[in-house]
């Protein structure tokens, strides 16, 4: 009888053992899978957290005028923000009521599309939109527009009207696409050569004395191009906006996240330009 007993105790300490190793594993399991999420639903609020910084900061600057961006180029920061002390400016974002963590966004404004003789700024004239070149200060006669002729849509033809302030005007059509560039001739449709870099063609376009901007159109499909300037630098064509957002706990940095986004400066828009599919009767 005592045996027999003990038999049954062992058997159900055993059994108890084994439902409690179940148990423990089950539970360790869950406690991992848990901390595991936690980590990444923490990782991922922080990344949200620090790229929402830093793209409130670029959208702060992007609503200035381009007065404040040039003030703050030149170090002279807009109101509500801050001097960081390297040229830049800081936005310091609201916090939630009992949060320790602590976002800024670190700006900084620069001029942007400028580039020398033998290099090229890429361009995208999309067709029903005008797309502008900034020529103030460009000392050149000519400028070169390139584009490839191998695109998915057979390439648009483009017009070209460049300006200075005493309303002299150059103007020019360019087929990409031959024969449709009857259509659209103004002035003569001029040949291109090339290639430059990935462009397959290019076009050598006269400027007016003192050029002020100029003004490019695609008529029948979008297309990239390659603004190359002759005999001078491309001045520069906007702003560049980079901002890095940073979260902190405790003065010290937990997160970094840059962005950078393009502004060119303003011009006129498309409907502005109306005279280009008009047949006569065009006052300059």
């Amino acid at each position: 009888m005592g045996d027999s007993r003990m038999n049954q105790r062992g058997q159900a300490l055993l059994f108890v053992i084994v439902v409690m190793s179940v148990a423990l594993a089950i539970g360790v399991a869950i406690s991992t899978r848990t901390l595991s999420t936690i980590s990444r639903v923490s990782t991922t609020d922080t990344a949200s957290r620090v790229l929402a910084a830093a793209e409130g900061g670029a959208e702060r600057f992007l609503s200035l005028s381009d007065k404040a961006l040039v003030d703050a180029i030149s170090g002279d920061c807009p109101a509500s923000t801050t001097s960081n002390g390297t040229g830049g400016c800081l936005v310091e974002f609201e916090p939630v009521s009992g949060d320790k963590i602590l976002a800024v966004a670190d700006v900084l404004v620069a001029y942007h599309g400028d580039v020398s003789e033998g290099e090229f700024f890429p361009a995208k004239a999309t067709w029903g939109k005008t797309t502008q070149i900034n020529l103030t200060g460009y000392g050149g006669s000519k400028i070169d527009i390139c584009w490839a002729a191998t695109v998915p849509t057979g390439g648009s033809d483009i017009y070209l009207m460049s300006y200075n302030l005493a309303n002299t005007l150059t103007k020019a059509g360019v087929s990409t696409s031959l024969p449709k560039a009857a259509l659209y001739n103004q002035s003569g449709f001029a040949n291109s050569s090339g290639p430059k870099d990935t462009f397959t063609d290019c076009y050598s376009f006269s400027l007016p004395a003192t050029p002020k901007g100029l003004r490019i159109q695609a008529l029948n499909a979008d297309i990239k191009l390659g603004i190359y300037p002759t005999g001078d630098a491309l001045p520069p064509q906007g702003y560049l906006i980079t901002s890095v957002g940073k979260l902190s706990k405790n003065n010290n940095i937990t997160a970094t996240k840059a962005v950078s986004v393009f502004r060119s400066f303003p011009y006129l828009p498309h409907p502005f330009s109306f005279g280009v599919y008009s047949e006569s009767g065009i006052l300059d």
